[in-house]
């Protein structure tokens, strides 16, 4: 799941691993496996397509990409409805929030693999989000590595760097706003977005 560009790292996943209970457990929070930014990217790429996978390039492409279908689009939804509260109040990225526009996304802090074992002063901050939520156009992870400040969360260090990005993104591509209101929208509750509601 890349580019096929020459120096291009994978990703790691064991099969091994994830049989133990442990293992299962710490995957569910980001431990026991690595991934790139752009195979984060190329992962919410397929929610914004409801569980469409497309092929990832740095070029411009003559012809659209034929989508592969992963995943049901209901169980998409349902995820990216529950990743739009992350960036609204009481949410940990409520900075990545944009004016006139819907977000979703998720947080991550990760110690950094050291000698083997994980070093509990060393952080990688990162916010992977898509917007906006109705209509999704834009992708982006944001990643800082070892950011030098007490606040290493990825909530208080990559989220505000999503928000300024992606509004201006937003904007020079002349994407419609989906939400005017500029208040936050009523939380849908929990059971009918993982009834996997239509758009």
């Amino acid at each position: 799941m890349g580019t096929g560009l020459p120096g291009e790292v994978v990703g790691l996943f064991s099969n091994v691993g994830a049989q133990s209970r442990v293992s299962r457990t710490a995957m569910a929070y980001g431990y026991g496996f690595t991934v790139t930014p752009l195979q984060l990217a190329s992962a919410y790429v397929t929610l914004a397509g409801y569980g469409n996978r497309l092929p990832l390039s740095i070029l411009k492409q003559d012809r659209k990409p034929e989508p592969e279908p992963v995943f049901d689009a209901g169980d998409a939804r349902a995820v990216i409805a529950m990743m739009e509260r992350v960036t609204q109040q009481g949410g940990t990225a409520t900075d990545a929030d944009i004016d006139d526009y819907r977000v979703a996304g998720k947080t991550g802090t990760a110690r950094v693999l050291e000698n083997g074992a994980y070093n509990d002063q060393r952080h990688v901050a990162w916010f992977a989000g898509l917007a906006p939520v109705s209509d999704p156009r834009i992708v982006m992870v944001v990643l800082v590595n070892e950011p030098d400040t007490d606040r290493a969360s990825g909530g208080k260090v990559a989220a505000p760097v999503f928000g300024r990005v992606a509004a201006h993104s937003l904007r020079l591509l002349g994407v419609r706003p989906d939400n005017l209101s500029n208040e936050s929208l009523p939380l849908e509750p929990l059971s009918a977005a993982l009834a996997g509601s239509p758009r």
